[in-house]
């Protein structure tokens, strides 16, 4: 229970929040409020894989080991759009 608290608060916590009737798309919305935390092989295994939790929003039915290929793909595509 603890290590999913720490592992969702440092997801989640400080993020954008929007008004029910001002909700960006489905993209742009789990792109800002929720961010990825550097993998250092630390935070991989501390998180459970969840440090890719963009990802894990984007695609919640991916396996968590399989998390960081989407980021592979995820990332380089929000830049190319200017996106969060």
């Amino acid at each position: 229970g603890l290590l999913i608290g720490i592992a969702f608060g440092v997801g989640h916590n400080g993020m954008a929040l929007y008004e029910y009737d001002n909700t960006p798309g489905f993209g742009v919305l789990q792109l800002s409020t929720t961010r990825n935390v550097d993998d250092n092989g630390f935070t991989g295994w501390f998180m459970g894989g969840l440090h890719y939790q963009i990802e894990h929003h984007m695609f919640p039915s991916l396996p968590r080991h399989s998390l960081w290929k989407a980021a592979s793909l995820v990332r380089p595509l929000a830049a190319k759009h200017g996106l969060p």
